[in-house]
């Protein structure tokens, strides 16, 4: 579908059913109609144009009756804006090779392109200053960026989950090409991209989909959408219609252009709650659409064969595994899914004590969703989290003053508890020098906080490395499992030992969620030896108005009963990780 050059010009393939004729008109032939396209008994208009080049604008011309619609291709790969034409291009090359990392072994880190970094006085950020501050994310540690959506959308500023045109990346951003060069630069760096894709809806604004070819029924907006009430979205009448076939491929195909020729290492759908259910709710199951998870697991598992190392994200907060179970024993066939639990029970805990409860915190340390820890992707901070009515964690901790020590200190308790958490850890851009505020699409990072808060930059630097056992001190906390060993309500401490394949190299983690300096507090450790701190979120490296409090060193011993303890100084908002040499 779509154009297509070859050596006499370029052919042209459109699904428009229910039109009675179709010229495409652009620079080849001064914009005016020609020879029709002719129509096969599927719908689908095809013809080859005579002298057609690479680079021309064009767009198809569709008559129903006495009316006339002209159209983007909706498989156009560039287009000159959202309101604007297609453009006739070439495929990009073949990428590179490259293996991304294994899901017990990723950092991600969540960017939009238009707030990331921008060099340009107006407009939005784009994909070269991306590439401008990659060095950047390689020093933090990062090993995958999750790039929020880049379909083309309506305007120059979005989040991107409006998109436009699927196929065309956001001409505000730079274009296909340019992100391109940010994926190939973002892999010679051992970075990872993952793109978010928007499949539950479309548009509203400047969407040519809509009524594509005049065919509509009651509030429905045509060949592309479901024109009963599963059309029904919270942006609209606009939900794909996942059982049309044409529709499917037209999905299916999209998917396969990210990985193919854009060279994506894997894909984040957003909102899959809404493609599996009308009202996007676990319990209405008389609203379940079962073409939408059908779509869910063909696109799932065409990609592996593809791409076998793809990494299958799911946006779906709806706690259910069945997204992450493989096709062939019925589930969607994703690797992982945003786990809302962690940060709805973890974000409330750290902002505002009166909404601290060890029950919750607990929770979010323990969950999973079938067997598998890295089926979760857990954070305190993301687009959703931090937007709209909520505000970036130090804001929320102490609103106004997200540089005072309180701030500082709760996020740093954040950072420890995404990091150490059983799952795939996810960052959103910003959060590691204290971004404040609420996100939106205007929302540009200053970049000078990086100089203010080059403390908070070390401390995730330390824990990413330590997740990533750089040291070669702390494989257990790429590991499956966690075990609670203390949790007092009273005193607002809790501590976990996590571990991989052996319980025995375990390594222990502290915390203190209370406002309290905790002296010569008694805690059940491990096992006996010498348990030695890797990781103590007091320390004046990371801020000069912490404490510096807590052990560097305990040896430990079990009592007659084969029992380990010992007494610690727990500072106040404060994280101790220790592993036994």
């Amino acid at each position: 579908m779509g154009a297509s050059l070859h050596e006499e010009g370029c052919f042209f393939k459109l699904w428009a059913p229910h039109a009675q004729s179709v010229h495409v008109i652009g620079d080849f032939n001064d914009w005016k109609p020609g020879e029709p396209l002719e129509k096969d008994d599927h719908g689908i208009w095809q013809g080859s144009i005579r002298n057609a080049q690479e680079g021309q604008e064009y767009r198809y011309l569709l008559n129903k009756g006495d009316q006339e619609f002209s159209r983007i291709d909706p498989y156009a790969k560039e287009v000159t804006h959202s309101m604007g034409n297609s453009v006739i291009c070439t495929p990009l090359p073949p990428i590179g090779h490259f293996d991304p990392p294994p899901l017990h072994q990723a950092i991600i880190y969540e960017l939009h392109v238009g707030t990331f970094y921008k060099t340009s006085e107006e407009g939005p950020g784009t994909f070269a200053d991306v590439i401008e501050k990659l060095d950047y994310l390689q020093e933090l540690g990062v090993n995958i960026i999750k790039v929020m959506p880049v379909h083309e959308f309506a305007g120059s500023f979005s989040w991107g989950y409006n998109p436009s045109h699927l196929f065309a990346v956001e001409t505000s951003y730079g274009g296909r090409k340019e992100f391109r060069k940010l994926i190939d630069e973002a892999h010679t760096r051992g970075i990872a991209v993952v793109l978010d894709v928007v499949y539950n809806h479309w548009g509203p604004t400047d969407l040519d989909l809509w009524r594509f070819d005049g065919w509509y029924e009651g509030e429905g907006g045509g060949i592309f959408f479901y024109n009963d009430d599963r059309g029904e979205t919270p942006w609209g009448h606009t939900r794909p219609d996942f059982g049309r076939p044409e529709v499917r491929k037209f999905i299916f195909d999209n998917v396969m252009f990210w990985l193919n020729e854009i060279g994506v290492d894997g894909l984040r759908w957003d909102g899959t709650a809404l493609i599996r259910n009308c009202k996007g709710e676990e319990h209405l199951k008389d609203q379940d659409l079962a073409d939408g998870w059908s779509l869910m697991q063909w696109a799932n598992e065409e990609s592996r064969k593809v791409k076998p190392k793809v990494i299958l994200i799911a946006e779906d907060v709806r706690g259910n595994g069945t997204l992450t179970e493989k096709t062939e024993e019925g589930g969607a066939g994703f690797d992982a899914q945003w786990n809302s639990i962690f940060v709805e029970h973890i974000k409330p805990s750290l902002a505002d004590d009166a909404q601290w409860h060890m029950d919750q915190v607990i929770e979010a340390l323990e969950f999973r969703y079938k067997h598998n820890a890295f089926e979760r992707i857990v954070f305190s901070e993301s687009h959703d989290a931090v937007a709209i009515e909520d505000q970036r964690l130090p804001e929320e901790a102490s609103p106004g003053q997200a540089d005072s020590w309180i701030a500082k200190k709760k996020s740093a308790l954040g950072a420890v508890l995404t990091m150490t958490a059983p799952g795939i850890p996810m960052i959103f851009q910003g959060q590691e020098f204290l971004k404040a505020g609420a996100f939106d699409e205007k929302d540009f990072i200053n970049w000078d906080r990086l100089e203010q808060r080059k403390g908070i930059f070390k401390l995730y630097q330390d824990l990413i490395s330590l997740r990533l056992n750089k040291e070669h001190k702390s494989h257990a906390l790429s590991g499956q499992h966690i075990e609670i060993l203390h949790a007092h309500a009273e005193t607002r401490v809790v501590t976990y030992k996590r571990w991989a394949d052996n319980a025995d190299e375990a390594v222990y983690v502290i915390i203190n969620f209370s406002q309290d300096t905790h002296e010569d507090y008694w805690l059940p450790f491990p096992g006996e030896g010498d348990w030695v701190t890797i990781f103590n979120s007091d320390s004046k490296i990371y801020d000069e108005e912490f404490g510096n409090l807590g052990p560097t060193k305990l040896e430990v011993h079990q009592d007659e009963e084969g029992n380990s303890s010992h007494s610690i100084i727990l500072p106040p908002y404060s994280a101790i990780i220790m592993y036994r040499e």
